[in-house]
């Protein structure tokens, strides 16, 4: 059977495409014959592992049967080849791995305890890149509990980067104020701004006066992130938080609220993007863009359902970029 270095095999050119092709057509017929079809998924690993995950990975991003998506990410796991992925930038990227990582974590509860022990049970320590890729997984698989011993550890690393990544995954596990209170103060904006996405899940009075103070926060990250929070919270003066945050004149601050207005799911917001996606300033325009499509689309979907518009789903940010 493969094993995960045989994901790094490089085959004839044009072969990628031929394996695509191959597993595109067993997973459109996998409904018709599962046994069958679960067999050739096993053979065409073993011949072609490297070519295999490539083409897994679209299908996770693509979307696909539920059966289908459960035996590939069952392979991948039995194989080894799953867990070498997600630990490995040479293998997949970051949005392939978390794509694989969520499939994978339906049918293993305890990835990521797994992916942790991979990591950092080898008695080397990793190197932060892949500390920061191992953390930025567990931020869309992990309720943290499970691996809550090496988080803590984890809170002492010097890169203010992975305490940041830290802080969110013990905040979103503990849920406790008193434990966020201290990293809201920190004087790094990534440890500020992670400690207060930690409090969305928060349905209380006190999470959302974290939201209204941090919205005042001198860094857009932080300030944008508390808007959010309002959003979610409920608050009825949240969407005028959310257009103050649009009439800052520093572009990045404008930027973080057509950020903001995107991940709200509020159509109500298209007049304004709309507006920003002619702005001067490139990162105000790219930030807008994404959220006008990403509105357009909710708006056409709820044409479509006849959905109202709901509360904003509290997920993690892996959309926000450090420029924004």
């Amino acid at each position: 059977m493969a094993d995960a270095q045989a994901a790094n095999a490089t085959l004839a050119p044009g072969s990628f495409m031929v394996v695509n092709s191959f597993l595109d057509e067993l997973v459109a017929g996998y409904e018709s014959n599962p046994l069958r079809t679960r067999l050739a998924f096993r053979e065409l690993l073993s011949e072609q592992p490297g070519e295999f995950l490539r083409s897994a990975l679209n299908l996770f991003e693509r979307g696909m049967c539920p059966g289908a998506s459960e035996s590939i990410a069952k392979l991948l796991l039995a194989n080894d080849i799953a867990l070498s992925a997600l630990g490995d930038p040479a293998l997949c990227s970051l949005p392939e791995a978390l794509g694989l990582a969520r499939a994978a974590a339906l049918v293993e509860p305890g990835l990521d305890v797994r992916l942790m022990k991979r990591v950092w049970g080898t008695g080397h320590a990793p190197n932060t890149a892949v500390v920061l890729r191992v953390l930025e997984i567990l931020t869309g698989i992990s309720d943290g509990v499970r691996v809550m011993a090496q988080l803590m550890q984890l809170l002492r690393d010097p890169n203010p980067r992975v305490r940041s990544k830290v802080v969110l995954l013990i905040g979103r596990a503990k849920k406790e104020l008193r434990w966020i209170e201290p990293y809201l103060k920190d004087p790094d904006h990534r440890i500020r701004a992670n400690a207060v996405e930690a409090c969305w899940s928060m349905n209380s009075a006190e999470a959302t006066q974290v939201f209204k103070a941090a919205s005042q926060d001198f860094h857009h990250r932080v300030a944008a992130n508390a808007c959010f929070g309002l959003v979610a919270a409920g608050c009825p003066d949240a969407n005028l938080q959310v257009e103050q945050l649009a009439s800052f004149n520093e572009p990045l601050f404008r930027a973080a609220a057509a950020w903001v207005m995107g991940k709200t799911g509020d159509p109500a917001f298209l007049p304004t993007v709309v507006e920003m996606a002619k702005s001067k300033e490139s990162v105000v325009r790219r930030a807008a863009i994404r959220s006008v499509v990403a509105l357009r689309k909710v708006e056409a979907e709820r044409a479509r359902t006849g959905a109202s518009v709901s509360k904003p789903a509290v997920e993690p940010v892996q959309d926000q970029p450090e420029s924004v």
